[in-house]
């Protein structure tokens, strides 16, 4: 492994507690900053870096930051409270998810979790009246293009393909940006049930950190030690039960799409999170040792793996069935209730399609598997 990196997960580990008699880091260690700033833990190290300054430069930067990010979190968690106050009235519970939960209720001190937009989980059934209020409140639907380079806009109801599990719906005002989601897993990679959160009107810590780890690893770990570091704090502060984790991701399912970051979290912080008992496919153990060797790199050879999902696919079997698509897709893509030759042509042309958008990244992945 990477000496920088090694050298950066102690100083993160001492960051939130976990290592102590750490050296600061040093005006010569600027391979070990700049991999801070790619694995998005700066923030982190900015605080020791204050305390025990060694290089003017390094300690501006640090400082710019951590004051940026701790401004950032205040206001979101402001707007957080706001939006909050005009959905609760009528009967809407949001529940936050990654970012803003995790700045406010784990991370040490303000600031450490740096974040650029609200990401909230709300009730399939309470979806188009939230967005109406939301309209109505000046925030503005936006329509996202995929990461594919070669990804095209969906042209479907936005609001229907976050009902059905597909998508999020994605909202700007003003320099606030706002994803409302329905489910804590895109369907594309099987379901997920969440009936219990709206019955019990909690998120539980346990699919809290669920939601972590398939957000990290069908990510391709894009944002590579931070996201490590969120399931540690996650895991120490919030103590979930690993036994009723490993439980669900067994019946749901998604221990391929579950097992990498769990696997990885453990390796950079195994004080606080234990090892999956769990035995995954030769497959995703495979994928998971690739990554890991890689991992100094992550966040930019995961760019070029653009969210792509067919390591999960194979993993799971499912590969066909993704690749001739379900109705619920082809409303999203072509709108809802197309003409039947719209829909016909969709059914035709979908695996060239599929060929067409996904030919660099499956490139990518043949390289990373080498």
């Amino acid at each position: 492994m990477n000496l920088a990196f090694e050298r950066l997960v102690s100083l993160v580990r001492q960051g939130i507690g976990l290592e102590i008699a750490v050296p600061p880091l040093g005006e010569q260690e600027m391979e070990t900053w700049s991999m801070a700033k790619e694995h998005k833990v700066a923030t982190i190290l900015a605080p020791a870096i204050l305390d025990h300054p060694e290089s003017p430069k390094l300690e501006d930067e640090a400082r710019y930051l951590w004051q940026m990010a701790a401004m950032r979190e205040e206001y979101y968690v402001r707007c957080l409270r706001e939006i909050e106050e005009l959905l609760n009235p009528e009967g809407i519970r949001v529940y936050p998810l990654k970012g803003v939960e995790l700045a406010r209720s784990v991370y040490p001190r303000k600031g450490q979790r740096a974040f650029r937009d609200l990401d909230l989980l709300v009730s399939p059934s309470d979806l188009i009246q939230a967005d109406q209020i939301l309209q109505r409140n000046g925030f503005q639907v936006l329509h996202p293009k995929g990461p594919l380079k070669r990804a095209v806009l969906t042209q479907g109801n936005q609001l229907l393909a976050a009902y059905r599990g597909l998508d999020a719906v994605s909202y700007e005002k003003d320099d606030l940006f706002l994803e409302l989601h329905c489910t804590i897993l895109p369907i594309s990679y099987g379901p997920y049930r969440i009936q219990h959160v709206w019955d019990e009107q909690r998120l539980s810590v346990e699919d809290f950190f669920m939601h972590l780890l398939f957000h990290t690893t069908r990510h391709h770990f894009l944002y590579g030690l931070r996201q490590l570091t969120d399931l540690a704090l996650w895991a120490r502060h919030k103590e979930p039960n690993m036994e009723v984790v490993e439980k669900k991701l067994v019946r749901e399912g998604h221990l391929p799409l579950a097992w990498p970051a769990w696997k990885l979290a453990n390796e950079c912080f195994p004080e606080a999170v234990s090892l999956p008992k769990l035995n995954p496919s030769p497959r995703v153990r495979r994928y998971t040792e690739r990554i890991w060797a890689i991992f100094p790199e992550i966040p930019e050879r995961a760019i070029g793996f653009s969210g792509s999902p067919l390591p999960f696919l194979l993993a799971k079997g499912n590969l066909w069935r993704a690749f001739w698509g379900r109705s619920f897709q082809m409303d999203h893509q072509v709108g809802d209730r197309p003409a039947f030759l719209k829909r016909l042509w969709w059914k035709v042309t979908r695996p060239l399609a599929l060929l067409w958008r996904h030919a660099p990244v499956m490139w990518q992945w043949y390289k990373f598997y080498r």
